[in-house]
């Protein structure tokens, strides 16, 4: 059974959505920033004060982040306590990702520019030689800690050890979009891209950045599949 609650303006397409720790849901959408509990919405931001949400997490202490057009925010009980934007070190104001990794330090990607966030300080890592400098739309963490930075369009980079290694059609990928990333049991990248869905596995990724072998090979599934 399906039970639908209308947004306060119909065309203010979901962009986000994650789920704190008492159970509320927080949902990011052109027009702002919703919550919604025990079967009600509430409106937190209109246009004017929190532009687009393109990305909510919740991290293991419980506080929110929210990543917007207008920078990063984070809420503690439901009350914005920090808001950064370039002035703070952020690359762009344009937040699209947000991942926390196994230690509890936050990636935060934006156009062309992947960005740790620890101890209070921004640490900037372009994405410019042998590196994808599209908008970044997914960042993956296996499970050696390596992240895997998905783009719009611009392909999938390897970050390790503060170095990126690049990889598009040019070197097998089946498409240049890396839309999202998941990882099955037998060690393959599940990717989304605009044509459909594409298998890569990431042995051969870490071979093709180690020199081991010159181009990589990826599977892909259509709407025939």
């Amino acid at each position: 059974v399906f039970h639908n609650t209308p947004l306060p303006v119909p065309d203010n397409y979901v962009q986000a959505l994650s789920e704190d720790s008492t159970g509320r849901l927080w949902i990011g959408i052109v027009g702002g920033l919703l919550l919604y509990e025990n079967g009600k919405l509430k409106t937190l931001w209109r246009t004017v004060a929190g532009g687009t949400v393109c990305t909510i997490l919740t991290d293991r202490n419980g506080d929110v982040w929210v990543g917007s057009e207008r920078g990063l925010f984070r809420f503690k009980e439901g009350q914005v306590v920090a808001h950064y934007t370039t002035k703070e070190g952020l690359p762009l104001d344009d937040v699209r990702v947000i991942h926390e990794d196994r230690q509890g330090t936050l990636w935060i990607g934006t156009s062309g520019s992947l960005t740790r966030f620890e101890d209070g300080k921004f640490i900037s890592y372009p994405m410019s030689e042998g590196a994808a400098r599209s908008h970044i739309r997914t960042i993956y963490e296996d499970a050696d800690g390596t992240l895997w930075i998905g783009t719009y369009d611009d392909g999938l980079s390897r970050f390790r050890d503060g170095r990126f290694v690049n990889y598009t059609m040019d070197q097998g990928l089946f498409d240049n979009g890396a839309f999202h990333i998941s990882e099955d049991r037998h060690g393959h990248f599940w990717i989304s891209c605009n044509r459909g869905i594409y298998r890569v596995s990431r042995q051969e990724l870490n071979d093709f950045a180690d020199g081991k072998v010159s181009r990589i090979n990826s599977v892909a599934y259509g709407k025939r599949d």
